[in-house]
């Protein structure tokens, strides 16, 4: 007795068996091991999962205190609560200069990071 979906050497170790199959746990996994792998390389790409986000935003560094975001204008209030953190990427961009302390020496903690000035964000998602 064969059987036609089993390759010849295993057809033939089960016709000698009384039809019992006589396949190992390693035989057995190495073969379901290359259904899968046939399965998987005949199977088209899929590209459904890919996207494209296009948000609006751009990150201004280089801007001092006195001329705020845009020359003549005033600096955006930025909310800093958990809350927005959590909902809106934007709070990442937060301003820096809350957190430029003074030391004892008169030194500047952050330095150059706290004269940057977020105006809006651009996220670009693949």
């Amino acid at each position: 007795m064969t059987f036609g979906i089993l390759p010849a050497p295993l057809a033939e170790t089960t016709a000698r068996k009384g039809g019992a199959p006589a396949l190992s746990l390693v035989h057995a996994c190495l073969f379901a091991g290359a259904l899968v792998l046939a399965a998987l390389i005949s199977a088209p790409a899929m590209a459904q999962d890919w996207s494209f986000e296009l948000g609006d935003g751009v990150w201004a560094s280089g801007q001092t205190e006195e001329d705020g975001p845009l020359p003549g204008l005033e600096e955006p209030e930025l909310d800093l609560s958990i809350g927005f953190a959590l909902n809106d990427v934007t709070a990442l961009t937060f301003d820096w200069r809350e957190l430029d302390v003074d030391l004892e020496n008169g030194a500047s903690l952050i330095g150059d990071i706290s004269r940057r000035v977020p105006i809006i964000g651009l996220n670009i998602k693949f």
